[in-house]
């Protein structure tokens, strides 16, 4: 299609407001109005725009997409996250309580179920529907393995993973056999992801040498 990837960027501008396909035409600067009108038809029929009965033009509410859809999951240091669907919507990302994310890390894709969040909607007030979900399943990991450097909390070896992806420590069960020692920068390859509050559980893959050097 010619225009298609211009409509849809377009439509998911913060700023945007539905208006006609006439409209956006002229913000686009589209000439041939009826090559855009046949492309925007054809988004509609499949799902991917929504028109309206007065014509206007915007991305379809997550609604749309039932009570379910396939998503990537962005974990937060608090403990909650968002997932921001595959398919383009209007509505952006649902928020993902805490006893909510299930075993899911950041940049994990995931299935998960929604719903409304009147309370939410009540204490915004701006009028935006807004909407908490919950993990189902985690489709495809994005990492299975974590640098890090190896630590001892009491008789328990852990080991605090580089970045932002996985901010808890993870739990370590073949430190000894290893031999190494505090300060080591390991790979840790997880056997249990995080899930209810315990700890992501893995073994290590390579010992780096000392933290710094």
């Amino acid at each position: 299609m010619r225009y298609a990837d211009r409509l849809i960027v377009h439509l998911g501008d913060d700023a945007y407001e539905p208006r006609t396909l006439e409209a956006i035409a002229e913000e686009l600067r589209i000439a041939d109005t009826e090559t855009l009108e046949h492309e925007a038809l054809d988004l509609a029929r499949d799902g991917i725009v929504d028109i309206d009965s007065k014509g206007l033009v915007q991305l379809p509410s997550l609604e749309s997409l039932g009570s379910e859809f396939v998503g990537t999951f962005k974990g937060t240091t608090r403990g909650f996250g968002f997932v921001t669907p595959e398919a383009k919507t209007r509505d952006g990302d649902v928020f993902i309580g805490p006893e909510d994310t299930g075993d899911a890390l950041s940049g994990d894709k995931v299935r998960i179920g929604f719903r409304r969040d009147h309370g939410r909607e009540r204490r915004q007030r701006d009028g935006k529907p807004s909407y908490k979900g919950w993990v189902l399943e985690v489709i495809e990991r994005k990492r299975g393995a974590f640098a890090g450097e190896i630590f001892k909390q009491g008789t328990t070896w852990l080991v605090q993973p580089d970045g932002k992806d996985l901010t808890d420590p993870i739990v370590i069960r073949d430190a000894t056999s290893k031999n190494v020692k505090e300060g080591d920068k390991v790979v840790v390859e997880i056997v249990e992801y995080p899930q209810d509050g315990a700890l992501a559980e893995g073994v290590i893959s390579k010992v780096l040498g000392e933290a710094g050097r």
